[in-house]
């Protein structure tokens, strides 16, 4: 079989640091920019949708070339849900390490939303999620994916609480895990089921933050995807520059 993949790349260029956005800075339009070219070198036959959740329109230099490196280019900065998420992070930002989670889960909304009135799904056996400025790495092989055993099945990193300090998520929200988000993915076939699955744990996020407690995605996917549903894969093949601190760490 002639397996078709999506990569799914989630961005917001513009950082959010102490209630207000920096000017788009070079190094990390020049790490998207690189997450693409990895994407095209492991994966020369994929189509990649790049989603944009900064809260404002990019500069057009900008636009221009992530939409000739991208098939498709989709900006968030309208979205009605997306603005008042912002809108509360300016008033509160230390929320914003759990609030980026939210705005992160809005843009894949708008992706599954584009998937599914284009029909994309059909011509596309796996979607995968892939993070701005992560890249694939030697470890990545799409071999690993081109298998019918994969039908109907997600593929994460999971990893099981085994901190006292988390045990309050257990306590208050019944959950004892989390799944890594920085690459994960899916047949294609369960579109609608995962984009039902974004719309509940943006909601769940959203009512948790209201609340004064904190969640993140990670923690929202592994309530509400059922644990049977997932192949569980220790390696999976990406290297993580993070943010704030610039260190390198590897899934």
């Amino acid at each position: 079989m002639d397996y078709k993949f999506l990569f799914i790349i989630t961005s917001a260029l513009h950082p959010f640091e102490k209630g207000s956005f920096h000017n788009l800075s070079e190094d990390r339009f020049n790490q998207t920019l690189k997450t693409i070219e990895t994407v095209r070198e492991k994966v020369p036959n994929s189509t990649v949708l790049l989603v944009e959740s900064s809260e404002f329109k990019l500069e057009e230099q900008y636009r221009k070339i992530l939409i000739k490196n991208s098939d498709i280019f989709l900006e968030c900065y309208e979205d009605e849900t997306l603005k008042r998420t912002y809108e509360n992070l300016h008033s509160n930002p230390s929320q914003f390490n759990f609030g980026k989670s939210i705005l992160e889960s809005i843009g894949m909304r708008n992706a599954f939303e584009k998937i599914i009135n284009d029909r994309l799904f059909l011509s596309h056996h796996r979607i995968f999620k892939l993070t701005g400025r992560y890249y694939l790495n030697e470890d990545f092989d799409i071999n690993d994916y081109c298998s019918r055993c994969l039908m109907n099945y997600y593929v994460f990193n999971v990893y099981k609480f085994n901190d006292k300090k988390l045990e309050y998520f257990k306590d208050l929200m019944g959950i004892d895990g989390q799944l890594t988000t920085g690459l994960w993915s899916f047949c294609s076939t369960l579109i609608y089921q995962t984009y039902e699955i974004y719309q509940k744990s943006i909601q769940y996020m959203d009512w948790v933050l209201s609340t004064g407690n904190s969640i993140d995605i990670e923690r929202c996917l592994y309530k509400f995807i059922d644990e049977k549903d997932i192949v569980n894969m220790k390696v999976l093949g990406a290297t993580q520059i993070h943010g704030p601190t610039g260190e390198v760490h590897n899934l």
